[in-house]
């Protein structure tokens, strides 16, 4: 094993996780249980994605599908954002962690994934396209690696000790989205049965907060001291939901998709503010997605901003030819962003380029607290 330090913190990063069309996504191990995420044909058309784990440290929450063409994959049942990646680069890990399933030992302490195939916050999304691990059943694998550290170092207040230093990064709440609210033939939650948009975020919210803080199956309680929240991205703009319902005029996105993410992204900014209220032996930061993708995208080179370089609107199959040019794709297949994208989130995500980039310190200055 080999765990390197960095100022205060050890290179050691617990990450929660789900699928995130609108974020990025790039071929690494990436963290499944297999007994728990079943595929089906129906999961592979909408979910085939460039995307792995890549979370040195423990990630609980993805998903995705892949199959790997140089940098992209699309293989397994679980993606990882690049700027999770990217981030981790930053940080100085150079290596990929194992993923839950296999974890073993001492390996452990250098991170563990937990991700799955379109799990999300409420542990009904996604299930249209088969069984997955939600954020609850990550959280309780995210418990049972946390008592096998214990056994490790001797203790629990060891392995107490030992996880305050570690950062944390929770992303989750994309397929709430995509594969529940705005899938009204398949969940009740949209708003013509149950829930306005305003509504549906901040219900949303309030089940993540209990499931970051309250009871033993919580990240806080379960040790985690640094925890960098990351907001949702643009998911109208992905070329899936532009399929699905078409741009609004002027527009390359669907902007009913994008103003109810935005609902989410404010609500989670107030639970950040609570958390750090709260609980003054953590540091919470939340981390702009939504802002990273304002930039017109064109300024950096990409010509091919709304459709993927791998299917283009449609699914991204293993009989698929991807284009050659990705570099210049901002969407690798109907839901992930390519590497070239991700490089530029994670830079931002990792040191702040623009005071709304996060709120409120960057994940370099969390790593060093």
């Amino acid at each position: 094993m080999r765990l390197l330090q960095r100022t205060r913190t050890r290179l050691c990063l617990f990450a929660m996780n789900r699928h995130d069309p609108s974020k990025l996504h790039d071929c690494s191990p990436n963290i499944h249980d297999p007994s728990k995420t079943v595929p089906n044909s129906h999961e592979q058309e909408v979910l085939s994605s460039v995307g792995r784990s890549f979370h040195p440290g423990r990630q609980i929450a993805k998903d995705s599908k892949h199959h790997c063409e140089g940098n992209n994959c699309l293989k397994e049942i679980v993606p990882n954002t690049r700027l999770d990646l990217q981030t981790a680069q930053l940080l100085g890990f150079n290596s990929f962690i194992p993923r839950f399933a296999t974890a073993k030992g001492e390996e452990m302490l250098k991170g563990v994934n937990y991700p799955s195939g379109a799990a999300g916050i409420r542990d009904e999304s996604g299930r249209q396209l088969g069984d997955n691990i939600s954020m609850n059943e990550q959280l309780q694998n995210y418990q049972t690696t946390v008592s096998q550290i214990s056994k490790i170092l001797g203790s629990d207040t060891a392995a107490a000790s030992y996880l305050k230093t570690c950062l944390f990064t929770v992303g989750i709440g994309s397929n709430d989205y995509i594969n529940n609210y705005f899938m009204p033939n398949s969940y009740p939650t949209t708003r013509q049965y149950m829930y306005t948009p305003g509504q549906y975020a901040k219900v949303l919210v309030e089940q993540y907060s209990q499931q970051l803080k309250v009871n033993d199956q919580t990240l806080y309680q379960g040790g985690a001291r640094k925890l960098a929240l990351l907001g949702l991205g643009r998911i109208g703009c992905t070329p899936a939901e532009l399929a699905s319902f078409g741009p609004n005029p002027g527009s390359n996105c669907i902007e009913k998709i994008n103003d109810a993410v935005r609902l989410f992204n404010t609500q989670l900014v107030s639970l950040v503010d609570e958390l750090t209220k709260d609980f003054k032996d953590a540091k919470f930061t939340y981390i702009n997605v939504y802002e990273f993708g304002s930039a017109d995208l064109k300024d950096f080179d990409f010509k091919v901003t709304d459709m993927g370089c791998c299917g283009g609107r449609n699914p991204c199959l293993p009989s698929t030819t991807p284009c050659k040019n990705r570099s210049e794709y901002v969407f690798w297949d109907q839901f992930h962003s390519t590497e070239a994208v991700n490089v530029i989130f994670g830079q931002r995500a990792f040191k702040t380029q623009t005071p709304s980039d996060v709120h409120p310190i960057d994940i370099s200055t969390l790593s060093k607290l």
